[in-house]
């Protein structure tokens, strides 16, 4: 247990004084009564029931007193788990950083002043989205929109007026570059804050503020320094700038930026000059930028302590009025007559009875649902009267077939009137129209109704609410194996529906249970979409091609990290992620290759599938966190995707083909020359393995063979395999297995040339459709290193001394941890920020361009 305001356990030391001040003053009573009257009245003046109810009421007081002490300090036990959406504005922050603002009228000067003011702003934001621009001949975005304010401190604190190219004032490329910088989708919740002197030179300012406004997007302008102006300093800080012999004065402008704020809806807030506590660009924030809608960014899952405090509040309630009901006097109730007799009605009664009836009454109103009504159709309009009259007259048609049951007919009549009536009345009878079809149900042409209503000023909250329900019983009611693309795009448009529908009531409990309904079933939804459309990407795709594309990948992918991890940062990060992006797509391919051999008639039990299924969920799983490490720049990496490959592997060579099988074979073999029997891979040696190859493709190649036969006696184009080589091949298959037993170098060279005369005899048209691996050790090794058929192999000795010979350009090794990766990556984006900003300093300028 837990109390979230313990101060008022305090109050609990109030109980035993209160009720000693009870019992104080109770004596004194007494007391006093003996004083005025004979022992022998006192007994009927205060007869023992008074006392003890007295007692009795003094208790009740008491234990209220102390459960409303509980009750205040707000007692917490137990836990629960909340949904917790984030709401969100995007700000971008738009600084002049011209050289004007280097004026001293503000202390220390105007920038330096909007730089601590824009620290205070940061403070406010709490979760709101904001960017950092600085503008001077043009606008340079230094931060995009995000909720990191210790990087948006960082960047701000590195402004300086070498941040934006050198040149005069640009306030419209400023606007644009900052419009550039939100997303049009969400206008709604976008503003522009621009902190400027005023000065403009380079004009077109207006019709910037103009198109800002057409987005919707207000811009609070802020202006800072002086109207009687001050000098600005030149380039070394120690005199005053001159432009054609005189010297250069800057006045803060405010008509310009007045003009800005009206034109884009904004408003114009002076800063101030004398110091930083008059006007501070938080108390803008909170008086003016929290004006604007918030965006639902994402909802959280937050465990929360269960408030307990009722439990003691209401019987502390009980406890009082219990104590009020036994008090003698006007709280009890008791009036005497003329004739002596004690009238008692209880006060409390006729307090209780209206206070059950408007329970009553609001649980009835929030467990009964009213029927959808059609909308009155007696909005004024601007339309002619003959035409205005019929639409009204079909409007009251269609509420009256309404009324009786006929939705088809009222809707039809309602999109008719529609038709006749001018806009804003239009959008009653749709709405109108879109409900009747709701009751049919016709829940596709009610979507279609109530879409472009969502946004209606007076019937937007009701329709998005309307429209996320038909949405979503629309997901529920489509069903088969087809239909999982067509349930998440209606679960998607229930759930932006109810989304707008929220925030146009954001304290609406029902709304938000509604949205987080829909956000609780759309991630499942996805995956099933994505499962759908995998399986039709590659519903005519044969297993043994699936598993080949996956292992050629893997095997390119072990080659390519390696380099990857070499690259410094930002190159190291895009090359990474592209990495990780295809680990993801070969790991999709295990979903339509795990379907086709589920229903493969060569697993014939329940316990080979299930092996299976746990074999490919496993290896699943290793690929996607080889995927992560990849994201996270972990060198384990490297590690991860040789273990990955292994089981791979082991899946295709059960899979794969014969002439497959061959060439792997063929590549294992050339290995083992090369290397002189010392394996490849440690847990993977090249002689076992190719032994294990040739074994499979003897196995295999009879009934592959069989199937040929039968495929080129039904089509005459198709490749065939005359007796007298399919003997020759088995043959050689045999006498290759017995020789790839004996580990001596003659064996193995005469072992690579019978397969390579195996390959010669297969059907060259099939031949030419299979893949050729590469060579284990050079994955992406060049045509001429590999073994031809009329070409004896290189000595191992020839290849030994090649591999010995040092490389011009080795890299070198990959950082040993991530905190080195990031040190790198650090360094290398100072010295970029170092290389710009003396970039922007020395960039040429006109002859007659200002630059303040």
């Amino acid at each position: 247990m837990r109390f979230v305001y313990p101060w008022f356990l305090l109050l609990l030391i109030g109980v035993p004084l209160l009720g000693m001040l009870w019992f104080w003053m109770a004596r004194q009573g007494r007391r006093n009564l003996g004083r005025l009257v004979s022992p022998a009245l006192q007994p009927r003046l205060m007869p023992p029931r008074s006392a003890l109810r007295s007692d009795i009421q003094l208790g009740l007081l008491l234990a209220g007193f102390l459960l409303l002490a509980l009750a205040a300090a707000r007692p917490q036990w137990g836990s629960r788990d909340e949904h917790v959406a984030s709401r969100s504005r995007n700000l971008v922050i738009a600084l002049d950083v011209s050289r004007s603002m280097l004026a001293r009228d503000v202390h220390p000067n105007r920038l330096e002043r909007a730089k601590v003011d824009i620290m205070d702003l940061i403070s406010e934001l709490k979760g709101d989205r904001a960017a950092l621009l600085a503008f001077r001949k043009r606008g340079m975005l230094i931060c995009p929109l995000t909720t990191d304010y210790a990087f948006l401190r960082q960047a701000l604190d590195g402004i300086s007026i070498d941040s934006a190219p050198r040149g005069e004032t640009d306030l419209a490329d400023a606007i644009r570059k900052s419009l550039d910088a939100l997303s049009p989708a969400q206008d709604d919740h976008n503003a522009i804050l621009l902190i400027s002197d005023g000065e403009d030179l380079a004009g077109g300012v207006l019709e910037a503020a103009q198109e800002s406004r057409r987005r919707g997007v207000p811009i609070f302008t802020v202006g800072i320094g002086d109207t009687s102006g001050a000098t600005v300093p030149d380039e070394n800080g120690t005199g005053v700038l001159a432009y054609q012999g005189n010297q250069v004065s800057s006045h803060l402008t405010e008509e310009t930026l007045s003009a800005i704020a009206r034109e884009s809806g904004g408003r114009y807030v002076p800063l101030g000059t004398a110091s930083t506590v008059q006007t501070t660009l938080g108390a803008i924030f909170r008086q003016h930028l929290r004006q604007i809608a918030a965006r639902e960014q994402q909802e959280t899952i937050a465990r929360k302590r269960v408030e307990r405090y009722q439990w003691f509040l209401l019987p502390a309630i009980g406890c009082v009025l219990l104590a009020a009901f036994l008090s003698r006097g006007r709280l009890s109730g008791k009036r005497t007559t003329a004739t002596g007799n004690a009238n008692r009605t209880p006060p409390v009664l006729p307090l209780i009875v209206p206070v059950l009836l408007l329970t009553a009454g609001w649980v009835q109103g929030a467990t009964t649902a009213v029927p959808p009504q059609p909308a009155t159709s007696d909005t004024p309009t601007n339309a002619p009267a003959v035409g205005s009259a019929t639409s009204r007259e079909m409007a009251r048609t269609a509420q009256s077939l309404f009324r009786h049951g006929a939705y088809r007919e009222s809707a039809d009549t309602y999109i008719a009137a529609a038709h006749r009536a001018d806009t804003e009345e239009s959008r009653t009878y749709l709405f109108n129209a879109a409900i009747a079809l709701q009751q049919i149900p016709a829940r596709e042409e009610a979507i279609d109704l109530l879409a472009p209503l969502i946004h209606d000023p007076r019937l937007g909250d009701r329709a998005a609410e309307i429209l996320g329900l038909a949405a979503y019983q629309k997901a529920a009611a489509t069903n088969g194996p087809d239909a999982a693309e067509a349930k998440l795009t209606a679960t998607e448009t229930a759930g932006a529906a109810f989304q707008q529908a929220l925030r146009r009531q954001p304290a609406d409990v029902r709304r938000a249970h509604n949205l987080t309904c829909i956000e609780q079933q759309l991630p499942s939804l996805r995956e099933e979409a994505r499962i759908s459309r995998l399986l039709k990407q590659h519903a005519k795709t044969p297993p043994d091609q699936l598993i080949s594309t996956m292992l050629k990948e893997q095997r390119a992918l072990i080659h390519d990290t390696p380099a990857a991890l070499t690259n410094e940062a930002p190159e190291q990060i895009r090359q990474l992620d592209a990495l990780a992006t295809r680990q993801d797509n070969a790991c999709d391919l295990w979903i339509p290759l795990k379907q086709a051999v589920l229903h493969s008639p060569a697993l014939t039990n329940a316990g080979q599938r299930a092996l299976l299924e746990r074999i490919v969920e496993t290896t699943r799983d290793r690929m996607n966190e080889t995927a992560a490490c990849m994201r996270d720049l972990d060198p384990q990496a490297c590690p991860m995707l040789i273990q990955t490959e292994e089981p791979v592997y082991r899946f295709w060579r059960d899979m794969a083909a014969p002439p497959a099988l061959l060439d792997e074979d063929i590549a294992l073999q050339s290995n083992v020359l090369e290397h002189a029997g010392s394996p490849l891979v440690p847990h993977r040696p090249d002689q076992p393995e190719a032994l294990e190859l040739t074994c499979a493709f003897d196995q295999r190649f009879p009934p592959w063979a069989d199937q040929l036969v039968k495929a080129a006696q039904s089509d005459t184009n198709a490749p065939t395999l005359k007796p007298e080589d399919r003997a020759e091949i088995e043959r050689l298959a045999h006498q290759t297995i017995a020789l790839q037993q004996k580990p001596q170098q003659s064996q193995a060279r005469q072992a690579l040339q019978n397969l390579l005369r195996i390959r010669e005899l297969l059907p060259k048209q099939k031949q030419q459709q299979q893949p050729q691996p590469q060579p284990q050790d050079q994955p992406q090794s060049k045509p001429e290193d590999k073994p031809q058929p009329q070409q004896p192999p290189p000595q191992p000795k020839d290849r030994q001394e090649q591999k010995e010979q040092p490389k011009p350009d080795q890299p070198e090794p990959p950082p040993k941890n991530v905190q080195d990766l990031l040190q790198r990556a650090l360094q290398r984006e100072r010295e970029h920020d170092v290389q710009q900003r003396q970039q922007l300093q020395h960039q040429p300028m006109l002859p007659n361009e200002r630059d303040w």
